[in-house]
This record gives C-alpha cells, sequence and structure tokens, in this order.
C-alpha cells in the first residue's frame, strides 16, 4: 500500500448536519471543516477553515471532492460561495484545462442589488447564480454557451445573454432553463456534477 494510500485511511470527511459543516479528519483530530446551507435545489457552500498546519492544499482538495459528492448523492445543485473553496474549485479546473489552453478565470459568484434587471424572486437569484457558477466551471465562453443553447431551440440572442449574465438584463424561464441544459451537458463532459439549476 503506497503513501498516498495510507494516508487518505487516516484521514477523511463526515457530516455534521448538528453544525451545519462537513468536518475533515486527519490522524483521528479536527483539521478543517465547510459550513453549507441547505436551500430549496441548492447546497450552499459558504465558508471553510483549514485547521491543520500541514497538507492544507491535500485537505482542502480532499474536502472539495467529498462535498461535491455528497450534494450530487443527495441531488442537489452545489453553489459555492466560500472564496477559499472556490479558488480551490478554480485550481483543479485551470490544472485539468492543461496549459495549452491557457488560465481559466473564473468569477466569484455576486449578489445583485434590489435596483438590478434580475427580478426580485429568491428562486430566479439562485438559479441564476448556479448558471454563472456552471458557465465557470465549463471551458465555454457566452458566445459558445448562446450557440448550444440555441442548439437546444433557445431563442434567445447572444447580447440578451451577455446582460444576463452582467446582471443588467433579464432572461425568460425557458430560456434559463435551455441554458441550464446546455451548461450542465458540458459539465457532464468535463466529469462534473451538474451545476446549473433549473426554474421549476
Amino acid at each position: 500500500m503506497g503513501t498516498g494510500s495510507a494516508w487518505l485511511m487516516m484521514t477523511f470527511v463526515m457530516d455534521n448536519p448538528q453544525a451545519s459543516r462537513f468536518e475533515v479528519y486527519d490522524d483521528g483530530a479536527l483539521a478543517g471543516f465547510v459550513r453549507y446551507r441547505i436551500r430549496s435545489n441548492q447546497m450552499r457552500f459558504l465558508s471553510t477553515e483549514i485547521l491543520a498546519t500541514r497538507r492544507r492544499r491535500a485537505l482542502l482538495d480532499l474536502l472539495l471532492r467529498q462535498v461535491m459528492a455528497e450534494a450530487r448523492d443527495r441531488r442537489l445543485a452545489p453553489a459555492v460561495l466560500c472564496p477559499v473553496l472556490h479558488a480551490v474549485v478554480r485550481r483543479r479546473h485551470r490544472d485539468q484545462a492543461g496549459a495549452g489552453r491557457g488560465a481559466v478565470r473564473v468569477p466569484l459568484l455576486r449578489r445583485l442589488t434590489p435596483g438590478q434587471a434580475l427580478r426580485n424572486d429568491l428562486a430566479e437569484r439562485e438559479q441564476y447564480d448556479s448558471l454563472r457558477l456552471a458557465l465557470a466551471l465549463t471551458d465555454l465562453s457566452p458566445r459558445e454557451a448562446w450557440q448550444a443553447a440555441a442548439r437546444l431551440h433557445s431563442n434567445m440572442s447572444l447580447p440578451e445573454l451577455e446582460r444576463f449574465l452582467d446582471g443588467t438584463g433579464y432572461l425568460a424561464g425557458i430560456d434559463r432553463d435551455i441554458l441550464a441544459q446546455a451548461l450542465n451537458r458540458r459539465l457532464e463532459q468535463l466529469d462534473c456534477p451538474p451545476l446549473a439549476a433549473y426554474s421549476c
């Protein structure tokens, strides 16, 4: 048995539902955790803390794999709102993309202010966040995402999609759902869980 396998045997992640967090243990001691909250069809990862002083990167990678798998097993769309975990997602995606494809910029999710164009509906705001995260984790540009949605018979224009992604425009529910379908198909091709939520 290699040292990597031995390390995994001594290190594990478990759910602590009373504290609403996933905890990673190393050598029997609490080494870090991810706080989460479940809302509707989403599992939101709110904050991450690593208490250990060694193997921090390995612990973060293990936490990410386990919390994403847990969300998938519960059929919930993961929403990475935590900057620490988001940076791990960005690094892993950049590493997987390969040096030949260049660096991938993954923007942090941002909340819309009441004056912006997205309607003040919690479900729509959650779907908006999930669509932006899903697009960020694919290798698709907004134009390529629009083309993929058009192949699924979306009637939105590219400027409409760009304004929606910028938070200055609105998309009808049918177009948001078609976009979600297109993004989830691409994520599945990348061996990622479907992150884009649907409106119903």
